[in-house]
């Protein structure tokens, strides 16, 4: 029963963070995003995220940064990897607003698989973005998949900093509650 509680909790938090849009309009706040910067990189330049998209070589990795607010005021930072063998170019307009409507207009789905939530102290620059001074930071990073020939694969590796000063998620646990 309690593993069964966990995992409610669990997806429910993945769905919040997954669809922060959705979310913060719910609550009253217009979501907003302002892109910091923009490159591609070569796969074999970042090790790491190249595995987490299953990428090597000459592979090109989109990577872009982004502030993400709600009603004009800094509440996250957004730090994306984007596999360009999925999604070859982006409009780099849709970066200052809803990369997933970007990202629905290209008809790919969105799966998400597995969610790391853990505190961290800011960065001097994510202090300077998020006004975040002596708090901690929420980081939850994940992989987004898309089924491409019947296969589930990895496009989208994402480590977002959220402001631990001004925002919060809050699950009420009832027994009718469903995954």
């Amino acid at each position: 029963m309690h593993f069964v509680v966990f995992l409610q909790i669990f997806f429910a938090i993945i769905r919040r963070f997954y669809i922060l849009y959705i979310h913060m309009k719910s609550i009253g706040l217009k979501a907003g995003a302002r892109l910091l910067s923009y490159e591609l990189l070569r796969a074999d330049d970042i090790p790491t995220i190249a595995k987490k998209l299953e990428r090597g070589g000459n592979d090109f990795i989109h990577y872009f940064v982004r502030l993400r607010t709600g009603n004009e005021k800094p509440i996250a930072i957004s730090y994306t990897y984007v596999s360009a063998k999925i999604i070859p170019a982006i409009n780099v307009d849709c970066l200052n607003a809803s990369f997933y409507e970007f990202v629905d207009s290209l008809g790919l789905e969105r799966e998400l698989k597995q969610l790391e939530l853990k505190a961290t102290l800011p960065t001097d620059r994510q202090k300077e973005l998020l006004a975040a001074n002596n708090i901690a930071l929420l980081c939850s990073s994940h992989i987004t998949y898309t089924h491409i020939d019947g296969f589930l694969q990895p496009y989208e590796y994402i480590e977002t900093y959220y402001n631990g000063d001004i925002y919060t998620y809050t699950y009420n646990v009832t027994k009718l509650n469903r995954i």
